[in-house]
């Protein structure tokens, strides 16, 4: 509906995603503009899809593993959300291809922040010949 659409246009210009230029008129930000790459735009649809949905199941897991470092036989709240029996990545290979296309296409993304990583972090203090490595996604991808 009209209302609704207003209403969330209202609430992403209160998270500077949008701006209102005039009443019930907005225009790109350089945030939106950047959530219309796909690798952004598909790591913005995993963690609003997979990684909410596994947060509800936290405190589940917790619950079963008792506060203890969990060993490999106990789901993962990823797990606990999509399929008890699988991991994440042999849940994306084996039964939701389209998810795991999103979730690779989504690390590729990451590309994106670089600078923000290397904004936040004077990587220059590392003593000379240090290593950094990343190992999230599997590609290395910092």
């Amino acid at each position: 509906s009209e209302d609704l659409l207003r209403r969330i246009l209202r609430g992403c210009a209160q998270r500077f995603i949008f701006e209102e230029v005039a009443p019930d008129q907005y225009a790109h930000t350089d945030s939106s503009k950047m959530l219309r790459a796909t690798g952004i735009h598909a790591l913005v649809g995993f963690s609003c899809d997979e990684v909410m949905r596994s947060g509800a199941y936290f405190s589940d897991f917790l619950q079963q593993t008792k506060g203890n470092p969990p060993s490999w036989n106990v789901p993962s709240p990823f797990s606990l959300a999509f399929d008890p029996t699988k991991g994440l990545f042999d849940y994306y290979s084996t039964v939701d291809e389209v998810r795991g296309r999103r979730f690779d296409l989504g690390m590729g993304g990451t590309e994106a922040t670089k600078p923000l990583v290397e904004e936040m972090f004077d990587f220059s203090s590392l003593p000379e010949g240090s290593t950094v490595v990343d190992v999230g996604g599997g590609r290395g991808h910092l």
